[in-house]
Order: structure tokens, then sequence, then C-alpha cells
């Protein structure tokens, strides 16, 4: 490695000699440059009005009319590299780049030795308290099992599962010294549910059926997606499958979830932090605001329908891997299926399914049949996007300007035009759930998107996908509206407003009026598939303007970037496990990677 050092009798001398300084230190004089930065430049002194060479060659300055040029900067850098090599602080082979590069390297090495050495004593001192904490009133082989929580949170880190350590055994600490049994503990729970989602086995397919859970799925029409999703006779009953599809993403993680679920009511709720009030004898029985008794389940609560909060399209980017989804590096035959014969379409590509649980060759789409997919499915997705939009009721949107305060800090997405002089508030938090602490979730995500406000639609529409990903998300997103609006009418009798939670939405009352928020400047709703928060304009109750909005013009589709780093990688991926698929899992398809936070 290059070592470099000042000599103590280096002179840096400045353009005009009047304003050197000197000092001294023992019997070596040395000379410092002019404070101001840049003054031994020429333009510092064409700028004031006097030559190149400084104040005493023009004793009468007069600013002149000199311009700037467009590369001073980079003049200036070359300036200052000149310097050092003319004075031997810096030597001209480039050999400087490397030795920093290689020190900034070592130092970093160094520096994640010694924070994870600091880390490994906390975390074996925190764990040291929580073996000798005690609850009042508590099981002595309580504390036990908190500490197999942690071990098994141990174990999953040791595996690669982001986790921060250190905040989970504090937390699990505060459970037992307020007296939580641990089968009632909110962190043990949160802490399973997120290890559950991050160690699940990954097995590959190369053809799999659409599947359909049991239960409503609202007015979604699901014999016209079956149409639109053509598939082979003789194997899936013409209903197109999804090919080369790994359970988890392989190329990418997935988006993270939120904190918390709207409508969470807390692991240990109890009938009175929900109350209801029967009104049977105020209101008709098909009156927004009646509360119907039958519909109320407690003891126990009904269970949430998506407790962690993570989204159905998580394996869609929304920051893109490949733009337009052009993955391909050479022309490859379009595999969307045009009859129950088995012929597909076999158009030149170099795009294809953008849904990150693709593996080996995906699914190459031409653009004639992702503009044909879009726009048909689209018009299935109009009931089901009014449906997803659980509508806050007229009082709570009655500001000038959205109240979004009541969400800083709960770690929730919230999409809305943000006024140029009014701050964003930060809406990120911490999650055991969503993210194992390991990183903030929620926040601003911009404007309101076309359709659904939030990022669902983008994703569906915004994004290449295939037409059977498209018909099982609809088919999930339409069972996860249902159980939703179920489990709202389980916890209080009816449809309610996902703020106050005490008077019916504004749709409800079909935006007219003034419980129907009519003249208001704003509407909000957040989407019971994904858990997005959104205040828009009242125009944006119009489904089907967001649709032709979306098509119209895609260049405001997204706050998208692409991320070539990740567009590599990705390709390498996929390289990867087409081979793997060819060579070693023949027809059982291929294990993918682990889904660790992304976006």
């Amino acid at each position: 490695m290059v070592e470099y050092f000042l000599p103590s009798r280096i002179i840096l001398l400045p353009r005009n000699p009047q304003y050197v300084h000197r000092a001294t230190k023992g019997d070596s004089p040395a000379i410092i440059r002019d404070p101001v930065i840049g003054a031994d430049f020429y333009g510092y002194y064409l700028n004031l009005g006097y030559s190149v060479s400084g104040i005493t060659d023009n004793p009468n300055p007069i600013i002149g009319e000199w311009a700037m040029p467009d590369d001073y900067h980079v003049q200036y850098i070359q300036h200052l590299d000149r310097q050092g090599i003319e004075h031997g602080l810096i030597p001209s082979d480039g050999a400087q780049r490397e030795a920093q590069a290689l020190q900034k390297e070592a130092d970093e090495q160094a520096a994640q030795q010694e924070a994870d050495r600091v880390y490994e004593e906390a975390l074996q001192t925190a764990r040291q308290r929580l073996e000798k904490s005690y609850g009042p009133n508590q099981d002595p082989n309580a504390v036990q099992k908190y500490l197999e929580a942690l071990d098994a949170a141990q174990m999953a880190k040791a595996e690669g599962v982001p986790l921060d350590l250190l905040g989970i055994v504090e937390k699990l600490q505060a459970e037992v010294l307020k007296g939580v049994d641990p089968g009632k503990s909110g962190v043990c729970k949160d802490l399973s549910l997120y290890l559950k989602r991050k160690r699940t086995e990954n097995p590959g397919f190369l053809e799999t059926a659409i599947t359909a859970s049991a239960g409503d799925r609202g007015d979604l029409n699901v014999m016209a997606l079956v149409d639109l999703n053509v598939g082979p006779e003789y194997v899936f009953h013409g209903i197109g499958p999804l090919r080369n599809v790994t359970r988890n993403p392989i190329s990418r993680p997935r988006s993270p979830g939120q904190s918390r679920p709207s409508f969470w009511i807390g692991w240990n709720a109890q009938s009175q932090g929900v109350p209801v009030v029967p009104n049977a004898e105020h209101y008709a029985d098909n009156h927004p605001e009646r509360v119907h008794e039958d519909r109320i389940q407690r003891y126990p609560f009904m269970q949430h329908p998506n407790e962690d909060a993570w989204s159905l399209l998580s394996s869609i980017p929304f920051y893109r891997l490949w733009d337009m989804g052009e993955m391909y590096v050479d022309d490859t035959k379009c595999a969307v299926d045009v009859d129950k014969m088995g012929n597909v379409c076999n158009r030149d590509t170099r795009r294809g399914c953008e849904d990150t649980t693709h593996f080996g060759n995906g699914v190459p789409i031409c653009d004639e049949c992702e503009n044909e997919s879009r726009q048909a499915f689209a018009q299935q997705f109009l009931y089901l996007a009014v449906n997803m939009r659980q509508y806050f009721c007229a009082n709570c949107t009655t500001t000038t300007h959205p109240d979004l305060y009541w969400l800083a800090g709960k770690g929730v997405d919230v999409y809305y035009h943000k006024p140029n002089f009014l701050p964003v508030p930060d809406f990120s938090g911490d999650s055991i759930s969503a993210a194992g602490l390991s990183q903030k979730v929620g926040g601003w995500k911009g404007n309101p998107l076309p359709i659904t406000g939030c990022a669902c639609a983008l994703k569906l529409f915004g994004r290449r996908i295939c037409n059977p990903h498209r018909m099982q998300y609809m088919i999930d997103m339409a069972t996860a509206t249902a159980r939703m609006k179920t489990y709202i009418n389980s916890l209080y009798g009816r449809e309610v407003c996902p703020k106050c939670k005490e008077y019916a939405g504004c749709d409800k009352y079909l935006f007219t009026g003034g419980r129907g928020g009519y003249l208001h400047r704003h509407i909000a709703w957040v989407c019971l598939v994904c858990h997005g928060y959104v205040y828009a304009e009242p125009e944006a109750k119009d489904v089907q303007a967001g649709i032709n909005q979306l098509f119209k013009n895609n260049s405001h589709m997204a706050p998208y970037q692409i991320r070539r780093e990740e567009r590599n990688k990705a390709g390498a991926l996929l390289a990867k496990q087409y081979l793997n698929n060819h060579t070693k899992y023949g027809d059982e398809g291929n294990n993918g990677g682990d889904d660790n936070n992304g976006q």
C-alpha cells in the first residue's frame, strides 16, 4: 500500500502574493494557502474584474463581463491534481485512487468488525437481562419460552434473514416485565409471522394451475377471466396455467409490507376496546349507519384476514428491474396462449412477465399480446377496484388539506398530492411482522396513482404481466377484499370509516349531501388489499377515468427507476435458474432464493 504524507516545507502558493500567510513550526517556515477556497485559480480574479494573476495587476478594478465556462469545476479539479503532482503529493500514475479504494475497503471492514463485536456484546448483555427478568404473577417457565423465540430469531438471522436481534430482545423483555403470557405476546406472534414468511421452502413449477380458495369474490366475473386466459384444453381444462414459477421471488425480494393492516385491533383486544352501540330502533335495515348485531363476532374476535399487512402483489416490483419488461438479450418467441389447442403467439420479443416469481425462461410477452391483455383485464377490474376502497366518512375529510398527522409514525403507505408549502409527515415506522425491525416500513409514496390510488392497479396493469398471473391476482384480490369487509362487519356490525370507525364512508351516501362529503375538496380511502391510504381529489372516485388515464400516458404511471445492478443480477439469476431447470430439476421446477426486503 502506498502511503502519502505532507512534508513540513511543501509550499502551496496562491495566485496573489499579498495574501500569503506565514507561520513557523520550530525552525521550518511553512506557507499556507489563502483561506478562500478557489482563490488560487484563474476564475476567482476574473470574476472580480481583475486579471488572471491577481489584484496587483489592476489597482483600479472594474467588474468585467467574464462568463464562467460550463466545465470550470472540472478544470479546477484538474488544477488541484496538477498541483498535487507538481509538489509530490499525488502520484501521477493513478495509484492514489487504487490506494484510497483499498484503504476505504479496509476501513469499512474494520468498522464493520468493530460494529459486529459491539453488537454481539450488547446482544449478549440484553439476553442475560432477559434471562433474569420476571413479570408479575408470571409462570416461571414463561421466560424460557421467550428465550426460545429469541433462539429461533438468532437461527434465522444466521441463515440470512434480516433481523434486528437487539431490538427484538428488548421488546421481548418488555413483554416479560409486563407479565404477558408468551402465548398471548404480540411480539412473539409478530416474530412468528415474520419468520414463517421468510423461511418457507421455495419449490419451482414448470406449470401449475390457477387456484381459487373458497369464499365470496364480490362482483368479480371469474368466467370472464377464464375467457381472457385461455390454455390447453387437454391439461388445464382450457385455463392458462402459471408457467415457470416459484413460491417466492428468485431475482429480487418481495415488496415489504406495512407495520399493521387497516382495522387492526391488536392481539389482546378486549370487547370494551371495540365498542358497538345497537341502533336498530333508529335506522332502517338498509341504512348505512344501521348496526347489524347478527354480524358481530366476539369471544374470540374474528382473525384479521391479513395480519402481517403484506400485499398480494408483493412479487411485482414497484421499482422496476427491467424497463418495459425488456429482460431478454436476444429475440425470444412470445409464449402467450392463443387458443385451447396449445398454440402460442410466437411473435419475436425481448420482453416478458415482470413478476419476480418466474424462473428459467420466464414468460416472454410481445407488445401486441400485452396491450390486448391489459385492456381486457382492466375492464373486468372495474367493479373490483371500487370494492377495494374503504372510504372515509365526511367528518374525517372536512379539512381544506388532508389531516395526515394521525398516520405519522404508524409505518403505513400514504399517497397524496403534497402542497409545496406543507411538510410531509414521517409515516414510516418499525415493524417486526413486516421487516423484523431490520428497516423502517411505510412512508409517503407520492401522488395518488391511477385506478386504485395505491400501487395495486399500477402493478397489475402498469407492469408487463402474463395472463395467468393477472387472473390469479384478480381472484386473490377479490377474495381478500370480501374477507376484509366480512371482518369489518364482525367488528362493528357494518362498514365504517377507517379513521374514526364511527360512521359510514362517503360512498355509502353516493358522495351526495352532508354525509356524502358533497363539495369537500378531497376524498380518502384505504385499500383493502395492500392497506395503503389514499387522499385524492373528488374526481378520483371515477374508476373508469383512472383506467383511461393509465393507458393514455405511460410516462406518468409510476415513480419508478431502473436499477441496472438489479437488472444484471436478475439476468444472471434468470440464466442460472434456466440452466438448473434443464439439467437438475427436470419437470419438478426449481427452488428459488430468499425473499428479503425489497420494493
